[in-house]
């Protein structure tokens, strides 16, 4: 019970300080200057994989919730699984319940290492629109035509710098989450363990060796003859 208070107190502790410094930055009217600034409307499509994101962490949070649940009654489908595979394969079944643990978390290392990409991608499309070389010609005739150019130049930039800042935002927030998880399902890796379902590898006895006959030595076969032959003196 405990365990399951303290993950959800994390879980929600983070992401409520997450959404309160996003309305602080709403407020001061910093969203409105990034959206309003990124033509490219990447800022608008990192939140919202994001926040779906977060609906896969949910997820994962009930589902360790009802592993620890097996765990502390000893009864469910996967935990019959795993004393089966412990049965036959200590290692194997130590090392399968972490991969099964942390391969669910794979999408979510998806979304983490893509934030940063589209901020990037948003970036060079960035310096795409400021370095357009479309509208340079005719530019010392025409003075109005080199203002225009300036503000395309300062509005790419601006889009260059909002979007890796908000790829890099998010990452930063999914990567906490993400580490609270990986946390989580080590420490039911650890509690399997401990409660002998899996059991350790060093507690493990070793198979007892078959034994093999000893071979009769030289000297006792030599004894029986000597006193055969004094037998028939």
């Amino acid at each position: 019970m405990y365990g399951r208070l303290r993950t959800w107190s994390l879980f929600l502790l983070i992401n409520f300080a997450g959404i309160a410094l996003l309305a602080l930055a709403y407020m001061k009217g910093w969203v409105n200057l990034v959206i309003e600034r990124d033509a490219t409307r990447i800022t608008l499509v990192i939140p919202v994989l994001f926040f779906g994101g977060l609906f896969l962490c949910v997820s994962r949070i009930f589902s360790l919730n009802r592993a620890f649940n097996h765990l502390a009654k000893r009864e469910g489908r996967w935990i019959e699984r795993y004393r089966q595979i412990a049965a036959k394969s200590i290692s194997n079944a130590s090392e399968l319940l972490q991969v099964s643990l942390f391969r669910k978390l794979m999408w979510l290392r998806y979304l983490q290492r893509l934030f940063p990409i589209l901020g990037m991608v948003g970036t060079v499309m960035g310096f795409m629109i400021a370095t357009d070389g479309s509208k340079l010609e005719g530019i010392a005739e025409n003075q109005a035509m080199g203002m225009q150019l300036v503000v395309q130049m300062i509005q790419g930039i601006g889009i260059a710098l909002t979007t890796t800042l908000v790829g890099m935002i998010f990452m930063v927030w999914m990567s906490v989450n993400l580490r609270l998880l990986e946390t989580e399902s080590m420490r039911l890796t650890e509690q399997v363990l401990e409660a002998g379902l899996i059991p350790a590898e060093d507690s493990a006895e070793p198979e007892p060796k078959p034994e093999t006959p000893s071979e009769p030595s030289p000297q006792a076969d030599s004894e029986p003859k000597g006193g055969d032959e004094s037998a028939t003196s």
